[in-house]
């Protein structure tokens, strides 16, 4: 009689060991350990195949077994089999920066784990740890996406059965999840014209997009595809091979409108978010420093103490929503008596211009006098301006005076319209006047005994006013 044909033997995940053959109907098919002792038994069936069960209490990895098949009496000749290892698990192929191709996972500590070609060939070897993982290195020449790897783990003489891998693309790297403006984009770096693809938890395809020819790319996400909270995963594909994919849970909604304000007060952050969302400070260390809420208005406002920090600190501010946080804006703590954006740029918060515009009005006889001073609150320069008005020459001689950086200049005089009088007219003749307007000396080839003649002429005018003037008041 013979023993049984076409036998695999397979070690199941609990430890068991199944014998699966042919053999002659009706025929018992029994399973010794090294000592003879029977461990299991079976029938073959009338299709002339068995299935034999070694519980995993019973055998161990590299124990030797014998199968033999009786009936009528008669015994075949035994067949030696040796009880296989456990198979390796969670394995995942990787590619290095460099090129290399590394084989990981989980395996029986002590065992060895064996890497072949399709064909066989011995490729690399290594241990599993004393963690029960291993990484194990292949050769750049079978580093190549699509190449395809047996690996075998070896234990107390037991091999396990091959399992095949394909070399996959190479992963995209730096890939970031971005929320913003209530955008969701993926951006990263990948192998240049080779297409990214990112399918959501249940692996639909969302979004697809290609490699930049600077290794670069952002696909923006279609509103509603999916929400704070929600897993996608990023896949590389080149030369028709997927790379392993990226999962990444996509983030709650960054603040925005940031402003950094270090005054007396502390640093105070502004911005705007998702009504009711938590907002949260963090130093450089991530140590917490402030928490506040995002009001009914999208609106928040957020003082921080000075205590440990400085000018030039980096502060981080996030937004919590639903229990899924944001990305973390990064901030910078302006100088003292400063108020920055996000990126670090001085906002001006002077906005007052000063106009000094009223300058002398002459109505009637009476002389006009420019009372009123220009004040600027903010960097605009105030300006006494306007002519007066009326039948006698007005005098613009109050100057505008302006507190921010320039001073305000009152400097045009009154131009009177009675028919025949020129005086206001010839004193804002610029050919006749000295060319100082600061109130400075006037300088080496100035006109000054043009300017002095003028100056006389106007004096001369004023005084005979006043004097027709008083007149005329006696009269009364």
């Amino acid at each position: 009689m013979t023993a049984p044909t076409d036998v695999s033997v397979n070690k199941q995940t609990d430890g068991s060991v199944v014998i699966a053959g042919k053999g002659e109907a009706g025929s018992t098919v029994t399973a010794r350990d090294a000592d003879g002792k029977t461990i299991a038994s079976t029938t073959v069936g009338t299709d002339g195949t068995f299935k034999l069960t070694l519980p995993g209490t019973a055998v161990t990895s590299g124990d030797k077994i014998t199968v033999i098949q009786q009936k009528d009496g008669k015994t075949s000749s035994a067949l030696n089999i040796t009880v296989p290892a456990d198979q390796p698990s969670s394995m995942t192929v990787t590619v290095d920066a460099n090129g290399y191709a590394h084989v990981t996972g989980k395996g029986t500590p002590g065992s060895t784990i064996y890497v072949f070609t399709a064909d066989g060939d011995s490729l690399a070897s290594g241990k599993v740890g004393a963690d029960g993982n291993f990484d194990i290195q292949v050769p750049l020449d079978n580093s190549k996406p699509g190449t395809v790897l047996a690996i075998v783990q070896a234990t107390n003489g037991g091999l396990s059965n091959a399992i095949g891998i394909k070399v996959p693309a190479k992963q995209p790297t730096k890939v970031v999840v971005d929320n913003k403006d209530g955008n969701i984009t993926v951006s990263g770096e990948g192998t240049p014209g080779a297409t990214i693809t990112i399918t959501d938890s249940e692996g639909n395809k969302i979004a697809e997009g290609t490699v930049g020819k600077d290794g670069t790319f952002t696909i923006t996400i279609p509103k509603g595809s999916v929400k704070p909270g929600d897993t996608i995963s990023v896949t590389t594909t080149d030369g028709g091979n997927d790379s392993n994919p990226i999962n990444i849970t996509v983030p709650s909604e960054q603040p925005g409108s940031i402003t950094v304000t270090n005054d007396d007060n502390g640093v105070t952050v502004t911005g705007t978010g998702k009504p009711g969302a938590t907002i949260t400070i963090t130093d450089s260390t991530g140590k917490e420093i402030g928490k506040t809420t995002v009001g009914s208005d999208g609106k928040f406002t957020l003082t921080v103490s000075k205590d440990g920090l400085a000018a030039g600190d980096k502060l981080y501010v996030t937004s919590t929503d639903g229990g899924v946080a944001s990305n973390p804006v990064g901030i910078t703590i302006p100088a003292k008596g400063t108020t920055t954006d996000a990126n670090g740029d001085t906002i001006n918060t002077g906005n007052t211009t000063g106009n000094g515009s009223n300058t002398g009005n002459g109505t009637g006889t009476t002389t006009g006098n420019g009372s009123n001073t220009g004040n600027s609150t903010g960097t605009t320069t105030g300006n006494g301006s306007t002519n007066g008005t009326g039948t006698t020459a007005g005098n613009g001689s109050n100057t505008g005076n302006g507190t921010g950086t320039t001073a305000g200049n009152g400097t045009t005089a009154g131009d009177a319209l009675n028919n025949g009088s020129n005086l206001a007219k010839l004193a804002n003749d610029s050919s006749k006047q000295a060319t100082s307007n600061k109130g400075s000396l006037p300088q080496t080839n100035d006109s000054v005994e043009g300017s002095l003649a003028v100056a006389g002429t106007i004096m001369l005018g004023l005084v005979g006013l006043l004097g027709a003037r008083r007149r005329r008041e006696d009269m009364i």
